[in-house]
């Protein structure tokens, strides 16, 4: 028998037939929870219920598709560990789990709201419009790892300081993960990091090392006098 369903929340609390009260969370419920926080744009919370309940995180993508791609800063910024990133390009699936034969196929049906284009090759207009450079498979949208892959790696370059972040990984496996897989683009943004990381420590040197030089230069003079 249910008992409560706390506000807000997707667990429901059940009473046994012996009196013991225990807590579930209906697989419907954590689905409609995460396509509502997705209508609203609230993606870290779409990102904890998925993650928590081990929902297909094709999902987070494939809901209202091509959206993702036009929102894909604000879901970097709202799921910042880049191995999370990493976890989500790693999961993409050419087909959508939302059109018919896939896992969440039923879904529009049982929480009665219209489906738009939720194929995963449909809506081909998008990724161009959200400024995303790729190769034509990645801008026309009809390759959606491609096309995620290539949006999110834009939305993390936007980010200052990204590769003191830790998000060099996740550049690297937009790359990698792309079909087909750009390896050249991976190892060139590598070659940018490490190039940089040497200007970086050259320049530092060289301000230390004027710095000492000064130093030295005046502890002489103070000597002389």
């Amino acid at each position: 028998m249910v008992v409560a369903s706390p506000w807000g929340s997707v667990a429901v609390v059940l009473q046994m037939q012996r009196g013991n009260l225990e807590g579930i969370s209906p697989r419907l419920l954590v689905l409609a929870a995460i396509c509502h926080n997705l209508q609203h744009e609230q993606y870290a919370q779409a990102w904890g219920l998925a993650i928590t309940h081990r929902v297909d995180l094709n999902l987070l993508v494939d809901y209202a598709w091509p959206r993702f791609l036009q929102h894909a800063d604000q879901v970097v910024q709202a799921v910042t560990d880049p191995a999370d990133l990493c976890d989500l390009m790693a999961a993409l699936k050419q087909d959508s789990v939302l059109q018919l034969g896939g896992l969440y196929c039923t879904l529009a049906d049982r929480l009665g709201w219209q489906q738009q284009d939720q194929a995963g090759t449909g809506g081909r207009t998008v990724v161009a419009a959200a400024g995303v450079a790729g190769s034509s498979s990645d801008t026309d949208g009809s390759n959606k790892v491609s096309a995620v892959c290539a949006a999110i790696r834009h939305a993390v370059l936007q980010l200052s300081g990204r590769f003191l972040k830790g998000h060099l990984k996740t550049v690297v496996m937009s790359y990698a993960r792309s079909d087909p897989q750009s390896l050249e683009g991976a190892l060139c943004a590598i070659r940018d990091v490490k190039e940089a990381a040497v200007k970086r420590s050259s320049s530092s040197n060289s301000s230390n090392t004027i710095a000492a030089a000064g130093a030295a230069a005046s502890c002489s003079s103070s000597g002389a006098v």
